[in-house]
């Protein structure tokens, strides 16, 4: 039994390897049909003229080449160069000028939108904090008897506190550069 699998297995090696055979062969003599068609059109001279233009275009391209290098030994003899370096360092100028601008922009933009949302920040601690009074006095009306100086010191040590967070915030900004002065 082994002994026809091994059999087997070599006549399929075979026969692959003569299958590839063929279709490289098939492949070969189309190349060679394909080949006959171009010698043959070139041969009567259908496609000479194609060839005849390239052939012209390449010499064209070939003196452009030439008088560009020209042009450039002018350029680095200083000919030329005085007019393109003037370009150059406008061109250069004008750059950097519209990178300033559009930072600076952006900056404004940023104190903008940060301003806005400072205030929107403090109107909403000061909404908390009347509130908060709001709620003390109600309290003070539900229980009348709570001592008016008691009161008056508990909303002092609050508007103490209030005062010493913004100074801290204020000596902060200092620090960092946020506040002119």
């Amino acid at each position: 039994v082994l002994r026809k699998v091994v059999v087997r297995w070599r006549k399929a090696q075979l026969s692959g390897a003569f299958t590839g055979w063929m279709a490289g062969a098939a492949e070969e003599k189309r190349r060679a049909v394909v080949l006959g068609k171009v010698v043959g059109r070139w041969r009567k001279g259908q496609l000479s003229g194609a060839f005849s233009k390239w052939a012209a275009d390449v010499a064209q391209e070939q003196r452009r080449a030439v008088i560009l290098q020209k042009v450039a030994g002018r350029w680095r003899q200083g000919q030329v160069s005085g007019a393109f370096f003037g370009w150059k360092q406008g061109s250069d100028t004008l750059s950097r000028q519209r990178t300033v601008c559009t930072r600076l922009l952006a900056r404004w933009h940023n104190l903008l939108a940060a301003g806005a949302v400072d205030m929107w920040a403090r109107n909403v601690k000061e909404g908390l904090r009347l509130r908060r009074v709001a709620a003390k006095v109600v309290k003070m009306w539900e229980h009348g008897g709570l001592s008016s100086a008691w009161a008056r010191w508990v909303e002092m040590a609050g508007e103490s506190r209030r005062l010493r967070r913004v100074a801290e915030k204020v000596v902060a900004m200092w620090e960092h550069g946020n506040v002119a002065g």
